[in-house]
């Protein structure tokens, strides 16, 4: 359960995941040039991620949300609601699987792993939905074209986007405060020991 305490740092950690999205935003074609122009990067899911690694998967999905909205409602959004569905899709599904995992075993491995896992279930969820959904709706383009544009663009691009946001993430967690690390440590399960980050044999 929530407690206040929970919900300033959930808001404030959505504000700044609203600012890094609405300024903090560059293409990859320059350096990646089978990326298209329109696939942009931007840093908003590592607040999410620490979100979910602090205080729950929930609170990623909760931050992820609440920065969708506020740039909707901003109207940065090219394609409207539709525009901001993918990337609450990208961000919630990379939280909550790096939180639950974190959840499981508190350690910065099966943080790491957790964000792995997040990372490739992120990549196949918006394959899955801009092939079925998102680009025939957004560009109506047709089906002889969805499939290498998902896999030799869309694909890569969540797999490069997901790996960029995971490692700001965690080195930032890495960075934490030890007091701060310890007043938001996730509730382990009888038993199983933490090993905080910087502790060796990691």
């Amino acid at each position: 359960m929530f407690t206040v305490r929970h919900w300033v740092a959930m808001g404030v950690l959505t504000a700044m995941a609203f600012l890094l999205m609405f300024f903090v935003e560059f293409s990859l074609t320059p350096a990646l040039p089978f990326i298209p122009p329109f696939l942009k990067y931007d840093p908003g899911d590592v607040p999410a991620i620490l979100a979910a690694l602090t205080m729950g998967p929930w609170a990623g999905v909760a931050v992820a949300f609440g920065k969708n909205v506020l740039f909707f409602l901003a109207g940065r959004s090219t394609f409207g609601l539709l525009g901001v569905v993918p990337n609450f899709l990208a961000g919630a599904t990379l939280a909550a699987v790096a939180g639950w995992a974190y959840r499981q075993r508190p350690t910065p491995l099966m943080a790491a792993m957790g964000m792995g896992a997040g990372i490739m279930a992120m990549a196949g969820i918006l394959a899955l939905t801009n092939y079925l959904i998102f680009l025939p709706l957004l560009y109506g383009l047709p089906k002889e074209e969805l499939a290498p544009l998902v896999l030799g663009a869309i694909t890569p691009f969540n797999l490069i986007k997901g790996t960029m946001s995971a490692a700001l993430a965690y080195a930032v967690a890495a960075r934490l405060p030890a007091p701060l690390k310890e007043s938001w440590r996730p509730e382990r399960a009888p038993g199983r020991a933490v090993v905080r980050w910087g502790q060796k044999g990691l």
